[in-house]
């Protein structure tokens, strides 16, 4: 190819030159080898930004903006612990709260949204929720009172897959045959047997070969239990959400009378806009 050619051009050059030339020279040619050996410059487009600032809110922004909007609007503040959530039960937790807002996320930035400390907490006494925002922690605003949220708790109670480390709330006993493993292939056996399972193959089917007893009710789950519990498919925890504080607001609906004002007004001066552009 051409580049071979230019290479072994450049290389006899570079013999030449260092037998019956100067320094010089020699070192002009070896810069001509080393551009020659350059990869050629890339051709595509490329877009050049003509501007680093960033327009809008960013995501923490936004987040505070919306706990600290929350917390003004609605009457109670309820801190909440959670076990066994996910984003699917969360979903529906939701959903189950409609009319509510709950705030499950970065601890840091909720309690910077609510105030560390007393001198700069969003309302007076809010930062006692503020500094118990720790670990698995959720922030519920409402204008329910206390017995109304506790009764929508216990009525939304859906069971999950355990996790290593909680307490089986019920027995788990495999029973012998093909049955349990029926969705699975004859290739998972392996896996089944680093579980601690006596498993076989016969007619393309995963076999179980004796009755097992994965957990009993008030014993403690280890991650290879919990990982053979997901694994067919029984759900022995359950989400519970515990109520550990609520704050009461002082004044809510001065500010939701305050907002309505203000999207009215906001409407009105639209609507003068238009009427003069007409």
């Amino acid at each position: 190819s051409w580049e071979k050619v230019k290479y072994c051009c450049a290389i006899s050059l570079l013999l030449q030159v260092k037998r019956k030339c100067s320094t010089f020279v020699f070192l002009l040619c070896r810069a001509v080898f080393i551009f020659l050996k350059m990869p050629p410059k890339s051709k595509r487009p490329f877009r050049v930004p003509g501007c680093k600032v960033m327009k809008g809110l960013s995501r923490n922004d936004k987040i505070i903006k919306k706990t600290r909007d929350a917390c003004t609007q609605h009457k109670y503040t309820y801190l909440l612990s959670m076990e066994n959530c996910n984003n699917t039960f969360l979903f529906g937790l939701r959903s189950h709260m409609r009319g509510s807002a709950l705030v499950y996320g970065n601890n840091k930035l909720q309690q910077v949204a609510l105030g560390k400390s007393a001198e700069d907490e969003l309302k007076e006494g809010v930062s006692r929720i503020s500094k118990q925002l720790k670990f698995e922690k959720a922030l519920l605003f409402t204008d329910l009172s206390d017995p109304q949220v506790r009764r929508r708790f216990d009525g939304y109670t859906p069971a999950c897959h355990a996790k290593p480390g909680t307490t089986a709330l019920s027995t788990v006993t495999l029973k012998k045959g093909p049955e349990v493993f029926l969705k699975w292939p004859a290739s998972e056996e392996n896996k089944f047997r680093e579980l601690g399972l006596p498993v076989a193959v016969e007619s393309g089917k995963i076999h179980l070969l004796e009755d097992i007893t994965v957990c009993r009710v008030g014993e403690t789950l280890t991650p290879q239990a919990a990982q053979l519990l997901k694994k067919v498919d029984a759900k022995t925890a359950r989400l519970t959400v515990n109520i550990e504080d609520v704050w009461t607001n002082p004044d809510p609906v001065e500010n939701k009378k305050k907002k309505k004002k203000q999207d009215n007004g906001g409407e009105g001066e639209g609507e003068e806009e238009d009427s003069g552009e007409e």
